[in-house]
């Protein structure tokens, strides 16, 4: 555990003795870390719709929010504010970067992304793709053209002329507003009052895209490319080589014209499009929705998970950068040295190197990737699948071979390990290897029902929990089941095992129990916690347990007496699935989200720390009072009490060996004391009930 030393207080010669509610604003240098944050996978962004440069970043408008990039695209992170909100588009008008959704409405960022403000939360059904013309806000739907005069924050419809209200995109040039629409273009003189249909002559007047490059107009149709020199009196058709492909995107540069098509990648003309070649190499066979030009460097933002692509050599060779957006769903999370692992069922085995920064596949020669668990032994990790048995892997998960001595027809979905005896539960009961994985024997002994929930290692005993409701304890012998009996009646049959020093714990459909006889005798332990919890499962690290119920995390650091809610930034929609405790991180797998992390200075690993000060609480949970007893006399002491807002509730002054502590306005939750003099100090954890 971490040990933390609180900084002397100077002040005469008076004791300050201050309760503050939740160790972020205990500890305010750790208050900016006390947030959950998605790591970048494992997983990525299936879609990019648009992409547009501010200051010294990229921004990526996709289907999981916005994300920022301060290098070019090498790495990205995600917008906390607006994770898991499908973005369609981006317009900057001077400091400010505009964000368009087509369910949230409008987002708006002064500076550079760090935060965004919802502006205007109206639905803009289907889609929205913004301009900007005369510090006015034009943003295309599928129901029509909307202009704003304040910013974004009231829109007004436009359609004045419009024979068809799916509106693809706009385009400004000069004083003029192209609209690329269902059935033709459309332009406006008059910011939007009126529009006037362009006489193409088509023989299929769906436009997706519009291209501006100097005077010639370029139209993406159903029926191929489409240019005007005269901005669209007179239409050419320019296909030479397009292979019949639908163009979304355009770029114009002193290189020639590039368009981004719909599942062809790019294609390139160096002559106004008389002539198109594919520059597609390095696999950009894909779907390509927005353009980005940086000096000689273009970027391409791509459909069905390809990520972001950039050149520097016209197309001859693009590089790629997956925007890791955590959209797996992860079910299982282990630690291997400094490696950690995540497994996406049906998606495989997944490893980050750098704590959840970037993640990279390692299910090499697993043939099932429907797989239930990994656990590491040492050097050796192994992996369950729910067809093949187990695999095991001696490099870190760089390879994987069968096990052939494995299960049967059996899918194991658990382990344990004792010593040099490995413990895996399946479907068929429990099985034991004593050769590292190599020869199984099933145990089953004393055990009436062979559906196990859960196994754990408590006080160098095995335990196993049922689906009848019974947790039984492998004998001394080790061949054969002794019942303990069940925790609560059958209605609450327990699901998941869990262990530390103290404790052996149980989750249930209503509570999490705990145990201090080693199964003999059970008694709750979920004060703080909501009522339901659908056998969630829970974490042990030490005195600190971390447990998940719907899409809320929970700690507790005394063992269980009382739980906090601890989901600071962690995503509205996502659904806490498997926890982990990693040195100074909490890390947790979500059921569609992959996997988030919030650093834990400051929330876990707190020791009390005495400097010649000793006291005692009591009681300790408090439920209307509390006594503070000192060893020692005071001349004065002071003590003020905090919310977790960090504001004031309580102060007042004493003098003596005690102090009583009403419970006041103070709600339930975990608070610290403290109390410091010149020459020492000392702080202690108090529960309120």
């Amino acid at each position: 555990m971490k040990t933390i030393k609180f900084a002397k207080l100077f002040v005469g010669k008076k004791v300050f003795i201050t309760i503050t509610i939740a160790l972020f604003f205990l500890f305010p240098f750790c208050q900016a870390f006390a947030i959950w944050h998605p790591t970048n996978g494992p997983g990525r962004v299936e879609t990019v719709n648009d992409l547009v440069s501010h200051g010294s970043y990229i921004f990526a408008a996709t289907n999981e929010g916005i994300y920022r990039s301060a290098d070019n695209g090498l790495s990205w992170t995600p917008s906390m504010y607006i994770y898991q909100r499908e973005i369609c588009s981006f317009c900057i008008s001077g400091g400010r970067i505009i964000a368009g959704s087509p369910n949230w409405g409008l987002y708006v960022s002064d500076n550079y992304g760090n935060t965004w403000t919802n502006i205007f939360t109206s639905d803009f059904s289907g889609g929205v793709k913004l301009v900007i013309l005369d510090n006015e806000i034009f943003a295309a739907t599928n129901h029509g053209i909307y202009k704003s005069s304040n910013g974004g924050y009231a829109w007004t419809p436009i359609n004045n002329g419009l024979s068809n209200l799916s509106v693809n995109s706009l385009l400004v040039c000069g004083s003029y507003i192209y609209a690329a629409t269902m059935n033709g273009i459309y332009f406006s003189t008059n910011n939007g009052d009126l529009w006037t249909a362009v006489k193409m002559d088509l023989p299929n007047n769906k436009v997706y895209a519009l291209g501006l490059d100097g005077t010639n107009l370029y139209a993406a149709t159903n029926s191929g490319l489409y240019h005007s020199f005269n901005y669209g009196n007179n239409w050419t058709s320019i296909n030479n080589g397009l292979n019949n492909y639908i163009i979304l995107c355009f770029d114009f540069s002193n290189s020639g014209i590039f368009v981004g098509t719909k599942g062809g990648g790019v294609f390139h003309s160096t002559n106004n499009g008389s002539l198109w070649s594919q520059v597609n190499n390095s696999g950009l066979n894909t779907s390509i929705n927005a353009f980005l030009r940086n000096g000689s460097t273009l970027y391409a933002g791509t459909e069905y998970g390809d990520g972001f692509y950039r050149t520097n050599n016209d197309g001859a060779n693009w590089d790629s950068s997956i925007i890791g957006a955590p959209d797996l769903s992860v079910e299982f999370l282990a630690i291997s040295g400094n490696k950690l692992f995540a497994v996406a069922p049906g998606e495989g085995i997944y490893r980050s190197e750098n704590k959840g920064d970037t993640w990279k596949e390692v299910s090499t020669g697993i043939n099932n990737k429907w797989i239930s668990f990994i656990h590491v032994n040492g050097s050796r990790i192994f992996a369950g699948t729910s067809e093949e048995g187990i695999y095991i892997s001696d490099n870190e998960g760089e390879s994987w071979t069968w096990l052939a001595g494995g299960f049967s027809g059996f899918h194991p979905y658990g382990m344990a390990i004792l010593g040099s005896k490995i413990y895996a539960i399946t479907y068929g009961g429990v099985f034991l290897s004593t050769d590292n994985g190599n020869s199984w024997t099933q145990i089953t002994n004393g055990a009436s029902n062979f559906h196990i929930y859960s196994i754990v290692i408590h006080k160098s005993k095995v335990y196993v929990s049922t689906d009848e409701g019974i947790v039984y304890r492998l004998s001394d012998q080790g061949n054969s089941w002794v019942a303990l009996g069940k925790p609560m009646p059958s209605n609450n049959c327990p699901a998941y095992l869990f262990s530390n020093d103290t404790y052996l714990y149980v989750t249930t459909v209503d509570w999490i129990l705990r145990s201090s006889d080693d199964g003999l005798n059970w008694g709750k332990s979920s004060a703080g916690l909501p009522p339901y919890y659908s056998k969630s499962p829970m974490f042990v690290h030490g005195t600190n347990l971390v447990t998940a119920i719907g899409n809320k995390v929970y700690l507790s650091t005394n063992n269980g007496s009382y739980w906090d809610p601890i989901n600071n930034g962690m995503a509205q929609y996502a659904i806490q699935n498997v926890l982990l405790i990693v040195e100074n991180t909490i890390y947790a797998g979500l059921y569609v989200g992959g996997v988030w992390r919030m650093p834990a200075d400051g929330i876990i690993g707190i020791e009390e720390v005495s400097e010649g000060i000793g006291f005692k609480i009591i009681p300790n949970p408090m439920i209307i009072s509390a006594v503070l007893q000192f060893n020692d006399n005071f001349q004065q002491a002071e003590v003020s009490v905090t919310d977790f807002l960090g504001v004031e509730c309580l102060r007042k002054q004493f003098s003596g060996n005690s102090l009583v502590i009403s419970r006041g306005n103070l709600k339930s939750g975990l608070y610290f004391v403290r109390v410091s003099s010149e020459d020492r100090q000392i702080t202690r954890k108090m529960i309120v009930e």
